[in-house]
């Protein structure tokens, strides 16, 4: 795969996330946060921050990876999130008070024209909806000083993970199983369009950065944190590739799919809660010197 960025899946571009999909997210925020604790153990690992550098958090959301970031860096460093969703950076803010290091911005970090006055750019699955990746990723290569580096986390393609591929399964079989066509989302597209490592390393490389590596984790992950099965039922139904399939189906359709997950969830559930395997790519590299 070239260094050409897949179509967008629809609600996932860069409008849709300054509303309706922030929204979503916002909803479910504290237990997608809970979810995501293993990946960010994984992305700090690997972003080996260190005091006193200068940090911007790409599609930053609620702040708590800006957070985390503006606490390794201490005193001497600083923490910028950078988001489009004017909501979300609010309850960053809210989020990060008394964190006298960190700051937010409500900005598209495609277009957002900074000065080259970070030592890393960081993400946490806030880079995987730009409309032109390549451009995007050079804008962000402006923002990082030479000899900086950038340290992404993204979804590989959507059927290496059963967090996304089972419930999108099950969901499919049931709604076909009672009359209704579907066309199920490309493995590729929206949340997962970086997840191809050729196709990453060629976008990250054509943006002008240098040393690129795609390196590959599977972390095990609780679907919407601790919690029960019902909660784990929501957070599927409200944000992920299965509420595009039942958006503009009948609520009795929806009933059954949630009827089917169940008795999986069910039989995922560890006494904490559903647990699924994720697959992420950890992309890394530098600007030249």
């Amino acid at each position: 795969m070239s260094g050409e960025s897949p179509q967008p899946m629809a609600g996932y571009s860069p409008a849709d996330w300054a509303g309706e999909s922030a929204q979503r997210w916002a909803s479910q925020a504290d237990r997608l946060e809970a979810q995501l604790v293993p990946v960010s153990e994984v992305l700090f690992a690997a972003a080996k921050l260190q005091p006193g550098e200068h940090v911007l958090d790409v599609g930053c959301g609620r702040g708590a990876t800006t957070v985390q970031a503006a606490g390794l860096v201490g005193a001497r460093g600083s923490a910028t999130g950078i988001d489009i969703s004017e909501g979300l950076v609010d309850e960053a803010r809210g989020f990060a008070d008394g964190t006298h290091n960190a700051e937010f911005i409500v900005a598209d970090a495609q277009h957002h024209r900074f000065a080259a006055q970070f030592d890393v750019a960081i993400s946490r699955f806030g880079v995987m909806f730009f409309d032109d990746a390549v451009a995007a990723f050079s804008n962000l290569r402006a923002s990082v000083r030479g000899g900086g580096r950038l340290v992404a986390a993204v979804w590989q393609t959507r059927d290496m993970s059963e967090l996304m591929e089972t419930p999108l399964r099950i969901g499919a079989r049931t709604i076909t199983g009672l009359g209704h066509a579907i066309d199920l989302p490309p493995i590729d597209g929206g949340p997962f369009s970086l997840g191809d490592v050729e196709h990453a390393r060629a976008v990250v490389s054509e943006a002008g950065w240098a040393q690129v590596e795609v390196a590959l984790h599977d972390v095990s992950l609780h679907n919407g944190g601790p919690g029960s099965v019902d909660d784990a039922l929501e957070l599927t139904l409200t944000i992920g590739p299965l509420r595009m399939l039942l958006a503009d189906l009948p609520d009795a359709v929806t009933a059954a799919v949630r009827s089917e997950l169940h008795e999986e969830y069910a039989r995922r559930h560890d006494g904490v809660g559903v647990r699924f395997q994720g697959a992420i790519s950890i992309i890394t590299a530098q600007v030249p010197a």
